[in-house]
């Protein structure tokens, strides 16, 4: 009889442990393709805790999820971001420069966001008021992209220009606008080519997780959970493979078309969540 409770108890934690691994997996492909394409993660986490019952995945495989999305970036563009480092400089003094704009556009966020945070996040939550906004900031994406053409070179991009952008960045702070959405609306109203947009905002992530998961690191440390410590190890290498991928088809993809179908997606997966929430 014993033997038999033993070997139902294992069945029952390999069990959950398979579902915890099949969420850890939803939850990477979520963090990479929402983080970086033009669609709100908010809304995507949302329906993903309304399906799996799952409300939080927890602060140590949040980090680790967006840890894995700030290393795919480094990968990504690894010849981007070693050009701008002083120690790689060359004549180039325009691309040089592109980590100035990056810091400049990120300092508005980061002001607006130590005093609304805590409001945003107490009175913006409401999946309806995420549902809207995913709908709402699709127009003017959509808008731009087809009304502006490129007259803009990012490597000529003014310091004003990325400061308009930073600005931009703060609406991201309410659930449902995409933070990569509204940054690549900005740059495309500015004039930028499609893939420049994309380029300049995904780089612009990289202060943003970074700060946001140098927060909780300490947390993840102080955590001696072994399991714990291998499903956030897990977490972090699925989330850096569907980034990897995420940003590789994005910018191929702007290379010949246009935001319309993640405007489309967004249109109708706000119509989605209004009928269903």
């Amino acid at each position: 009889m014993r033997i038999i409770k033993f070997f139902d108890t294992i069945k029952t934690i390999n069990l959950e442990n398979n579902i915890q691994i099949l969420n850890i997996l939803i939850l990477a492909i979520i963090q990479g393709a929402t983080e970086f394409f033009p669609v709100s993660s908010s809304a995507h986490l949302i329906l993903f805790s309304k399906i799996s019952g799952q409300t939080d995945q927890g602060l140590v495989i949040d980090t680790f999820l967006h840890l894995g999305s700030f290393f795919a970036v480094l990968a990504y563009f690894y010849n981007d971001i070693r050009l701008m480092l002083p120690q790689f400089r060359h004549t180039d003094s325009a691309k040089n420069s592109l980590l100035i704009k990056i810091i400049l556009a990120t300092i508005p966020i980061l002001i607006v966001g130590f005093f609304v945070y805590d409001f945003v996040e107490e009175y913006f939550r409401d999946p309806k008021i995420i549902a809207w906004t995913t709908i709402i900031f699709a127009i003017p994406l959509f808008y731009f992209d087809k009304k502006r053409g490129t007259k803009n070179l990012l490597n000529n991009m003014r310091l004003s220009q990325s400061l308009i952008i930073g600005l931009t960045q703060t609406l991201a702070l309410i659930p449902g606008v995409s933070r990569s959405g509204i940054t690549m609306t900005a740059s495309r109203s500015l004039g930028y080519s499609r893939s420049d947009s994309a380029r300049f905002s995904i780089l612009l992530s990289l202060p943003t997780i970074l700060g946001a998961s140098t927060l909780s690191l300490n947390k993840v440390i102080g955590s001696g959970d072994f399991h714990l410590g291998l499903e956030a190890l897990i977490s972090c290498i699925l989330s850096f493979i569907t980034s990897y991928l995420a940003i590789a088809f994005l910018m191929k993809w702007l290379k010949k078309a246009t935001f319309t179908p993640f405007v489309i997606y967004r249109i109708l997966f706000g119509i989605i969540l209004l009928l269903w929430l």
